[in-house]
């Protein structure tokens, strides 16, 4: 059903979603027939003023204003709507902060199997803090209604981000998953193990800060979560079916899923560093069979044949994240970042010191250094004549120092242009 300009006001009014000062303003500037009209228009003139969203608007148009509030806190916007759950973007109006709300639908409650991994993801929440883990606020059972309180990340998923402005530069893709190992880093203090480490579950928020999302699919090593699995749990991974995405999954994952471990999530790790690089996963194939195979089989790609500013140090990182045997691969992600932290300090990401594709590095410094030292030298030489040499050597070292003076002034210009 339709609401008219008046079951809106109405609404608005009882509501909350407006003041009371803003209401009356609205109901005085309404003639009788503009109260009994259908207010698309109405809704959307208050939108273009930022007083309601588009999801708020639409809402309230179709009649559905019990779609607007979840217990405390007024709806804003639909961020991801799935068959098991559905993100929501709201305002708590008891502190104004804006949160998500992810939220187990009715038919997905009903699943043992979806309940089962949507109270692991609780219990995962609330034994992690880190500023590179979306926290978690509450855990609220409302009726049939079950939803996480979690921290709303004002950003893209880094798959969003490739998509929309290409591949990182490397120092770029270094510091996200840097920042990506830290939060798993602190998840695995805990004995947690991710599963499903890709670009879709990592956030970049308006300061670049990198956070991980999804504990839907961790598993507690070692740790029974919530007692005895259902059935449906279990009947799954006896059948090997894949907990995870085939394009980030290491060789073990492949195998047999059971085999998920602190060093799938490094693997996993490995795969996304790729992508933010090259705008797709290292061992895409046209099927997921054959995505798994050359997880298993096929080597490791040199990026550096495809890239001509990674650098070895890089490409040894890279290699040593995607292993296809855990002896060889690094133990721990706390090795992973000390090594991280290496390349990153030491200036050794980019090949022979070059910036993003071959932009101001070290080459670029040193052209600008030797025009410095060509000018000085020029300018010492000029002092020479000036005392030594009559007025002829005089203007010919003037002209010099003139040249010198351009060719730094282009120097810098060039390295400016190149960074």
């Amino acid at each position: 059903m339709t609401s008219s300009v008046a079951q809106v006001v109405e609404y608005l009014s009882a509501s909350g979603l407006l003041t009371a000062e803003e209401v009356r303003a609205l109901e005085s500037s309404l003639n009788p027939t503009q109260r009994n009209q259908e207010a698309g228009g109405f809704l959307q003139q208050l939108v273009r003023e930022n007083r309601l969203t588009d999801y708020q608007a639409a809402q309230l148009r179709a009649g559905r204003a019990d779609r607007l509030f979840l217990g405390s806190y007024h709806i804003q916007e639909s961020i991801y709507q799935g068959e098991l759950i559905e993100v929501l973007k709201a305002k708590d109006s008891n502190t104004g902060r804006m949160v998500a709300l992810k939220i187990l639908l009715p038919e997905a409650a009903k699943r043992k199997d979806s309940s089962y991994r949507f109270d692991r993801e609780v219990q995962a929440a609330a034994k992690v803090s880190h500023p590179n883990i979306v926290a978690a606020y509450d855990s609220v059972i409302d009726g049939e209604t079950q939803y996480l309180v979690m921290e709303y990340v004002d950003g893209p998923t880094l798959t969003q981000y490739v998509r929309e402005f290409g591949p990182m530069p490397v120092d770029e893709a270094l510091h996200c998953v840097y920042q990506a190992a830290r939060g798993l880093e602190h998840a695995h203090s805990k004995r947690i193990i991710h599963r499903d480490v890709k670009p879709d579950n990592l956030l970049m928020d308006q300061e670049g800060t990198v956070k991980i999302l999804d504990l839907g699919l961790v598993r507690f090593d070692h740790a029974p979560a919530l007692g005895r699995r259902p059935e449906s749990i279990q009947r799954l991974t006896q059948q090997g079916v894949m907990l995870g995405t085939v394009d980030f999954m290491s060789p073990e994952q492949c195998e047999n899923p059971q085999n998920a471990s602190y060093q799938s999530d490094i693997y996993s790790l490995g795969c996304t560093l790729y992508y933010l690089l090259f705008g797709e996963s290292p061992f895409a194939r046209e099927t997921a069979m054959g995505t798994l195979m050359a997880h298993q089989n096929d080597p490791t790609p040199d990026m550096r044949q495809l890239r001509r500013d990674i650098s070895p140090a890089v490409q040894m990182i890279f290699e040593r994240m995607m292993a296809k045997t855990l002896k060889e691969r690094y133990e721990s992600m706390d090795e992973l970042i000390q090594d991280l932290e290496t390349v990153i300090s030491r200036d050794l990401i980019y090949e022979d010191g070059e910036g993003p594709q071959g932009g101001s590095g070290s080459i670029a410094k040193l052209f600008v250094g030797g025009v410095v030292g060509a000018l000085i030298g020029a300018l010492g030489t000029f002092a020479v004549g000036v005392v030594v040499l009559d007025e002829i050597a005089l203007l010919f070292w003037l002209l010099v120092a003139a040249g010198g003076l351009i060719g730094l002034l282009l120097g810098i210009a060039i390295a400016k242009f190149r960074s």
